[in-house]
């Protein structure tokens, strides 16, 4: 449906059958002249046996998920009468008959509603209003440079607040923090409080059932990203003034608990103890900072004397250990991903469980990642969600945020440290936005690589789920991209800057808590009773945007919490 003809069909409050659809959801009537079995799939439920949805009935109708193409076959008594693939528009209603000489195609009977639609409105009002916004502060600051505003306001002029008065001897204060990782880290926080809000009920802002990638899927390494790139240059900062290794060990340590300890309270809500929750995103940060930041803290080189030598290694100098630690990390997780043995799977199992692969390995979701969560922790102690399960049908333990995928993690923050080792060993921009460039390219190239590009294939699969390395390493190459691109706009010639992400990525674990805490709750959140596309994404971006004002708030009273 082209935006032209759009017409907003989901407020006549459609059923199917006896159900109201609501977003992502169509109704598919069929009609045959004699009894018949209609058996239906997802295209994206890969390597799956179709399910029975409608058994010996003339007529019937069938709610559909419309986030995914879908696959149907029908039988009747005598055996297959015609078989294909649909892809269904939400609220849309359609059509498919069946007589003795096979099936029509599928037509439609009541249009579907365009879907992003809202996504276009919203996205024109955001540039309009950010557009109109930086006119109006050109214009002020046009106007405030002119002599009869400044006497009239009785103002300084805009060259005496930034470089200071020779009258006064007023200097301006630099900043040691890099402004664009600061507006990166808010950029990223504000996607998260949109993402686990709801994100406008839109699958691309939702995680991926198994493999693949998703917007959603970003978040949590592009934090673990920036955890390590801050990690860096705090703690070159702090040992180059004469701090001990040990105060900094301890500092690292005492934020490591905190942080576990932390998320562990979040994930408490609404459990008893027997089934609280023990990993968790803030947990597995938590100790993935203090394996990194451990290996820094006592292979770090504190001085500033990179040597000369060879430009496009500068950064490698003095490194061997961290990364061949990091190294041996990552083949302790690819070794007990593909070769630890799990009673009554497949050794090497790296799929979903339930459907997968013809329901061979109905209770091995997640292969060795949930058997070693398992042993440790104990089913009740696991998470008991994931999209996974409505697709696959999979009912075994298994946590997205377990103890294996906490390996891999950790080189995704050391990604971010050698970051952060790019600006210590090169002075000017140029050649740290090159070194960052060739970093992504790295990055990329190995992690495609490994899925050989693709969302099911390739020895490694991309994977949010398991934190596969093609995952953590095509995330960090997004991740040294968007900080090239920022550090460019931001801090070499200031095109823009970063308001208002810049305070909420002074304050990110502030807001980090506080979203969570008050996940559910109004004006946050409240419950819609046939929730449509634009209603949700009006709820979502008004909860980011009052956590962004928040965000503001916290700034200006000077309130951050740091661990």
């Amino acid at each position: 449906m082209s935006f032209v003809n759009f017409k907003n069909v989901k407020f006549f409050s459609r059923k199917c059958n006896s159900h109201t659809l609501i977003y992502d959801e169509a109704c598919l009537d069929i009609a045959s002249d004699r009894d018949v079995t209609v058996w239906r799939q997802y295209t994206k439920c890969v390597e799956c046996d179709y399910a029975k949805v409608l058994d010996s009935n003339k007529t019937g109708s069938l709610l559909v998920r419309t986030i995914w193409p879908v696959k149907y076959k029908v039988e009747d008594g005598y055996g297959p009468v015609c078989n294909g693939t649909f892809n269904f528009g939400e609220y849309g209603r359609y059509q498919l008959n069946v007589t003795k000489n096979g099936c029509s195609n599928i037509t439609v009977t009541e249009q579907p509603d365009e879907p992003l639609f809202p996504m276009l409105v919203a996205v024109v009002t955001m540039l309009s209003i950010a557009t109109l916004w930086y006119l109006v502060k050109g214009a002020y600051r046009k106007i405030s440079q002119w002599e009869i505003w400044n006497r009239l306001m009785r103002t300084e002029s805009r060259s005496e607040l930034l470089i200071g008065s020779p009258n006064n001897g007023t200097i301006r204060r630099v900043s040691t923090r890099l402004r664009s990782a600061d507006v990166f880290r808010g950029f990223t926080i504000a996607l998260m409080i949109f993402v686990n809000y709801g994100g406008g009920g839109y699958s691309i802002l939702r995680h991926s059932p198994w493999n693949g990638l998703t917007i959603a899927d970003v978040v949590f390494p592009w934090f673990a990203w920036l955890m390590g790139f801050a990690l860096c240059l705090s703690l070159h900062t702090r040992l180059r003034t004469a701090m001990k290794r040990q105060t900094a060990f301890f500092q690292i340590l005492r934020r490591s608990v905190v942080l576990i300890f932390l998320g562990i309270v979040l994930s408490s809500k609404g459990r008893i103890i027997e089934e609280l929750r023990l990993p968790g995103v803030l947990q597995r940060l938590g100790l993935a900072y203090f394996i990194v930041g451990t290996l820094e803290c006592f292979t770090i080189n504190a001085s500033n004397n990179y040597l000369p030598g060879t430009a496009i290694f500068r950064d490698l100098r003095s490194t061997w250990w961290q990364w061949s630690v990091t190294l041996l990390l990552v083949g302790a997780h690819i070794a007990l991903s593909l070769c630890l043995p799990v009673p009554g799977c497949p050794r090497g199992y790296l799929g979903p469980g339930g459907l997968h692969d013809n329901s061979t390995a109905k209770n091995c979701t997640g292969g060795a990642a949930a058997y070693i969560d398992t042993l440790v922790f104990g089913e009740d102690h696991l998470y008991k969600g994931g999209s996974f399960r409505s697709l696959y049908k999979a009912t075994a333990a298994f946590d997205p945020e377990g103890l294996l995928g906490t390996l891999s993690c950790a080189l995704v923050v050391q990604l971010g440290v050698q970051a952060a080792r790019v600006l210590l060993a090169y002075s000017h921009p140029r050649p740290r936005l090159m070194r960052w460039m060739l970093w992504a390219l790295f990055t990329g190239a190995v992690g495609g690589s490994l899925c050989l590009f693709s969302e099911n294939n390739g020895p490694i699969p991309i994977n949010k789920n398991l934190w596969s390395i093609s995952f953590c390493l095509v995330t960090s190459s997004l991740a040294f991209l968007i900080q090239a691109f920022l550090y460019f706009i931001i801090d070499m010639y200031t095109l823009w800057e970063g308001r208002p992400f810049y305070y909420a990525g002074r304050n990110a674990l502030l807001i980090y808590v506080g979203h969570d805490l008050m996940k559910g709750r109004f004006p946050f959140e409240w419950k819609l009773e046939f929730p449509s596309h634009m209603q949700l994404l009006a709820m979502n971006a008004l909860a980011v945007l009052l956590w962004l004002s928040i965000a503001i708030v916290l700034h200006r009273k000077n309130v951050i919490l740091t661990v």
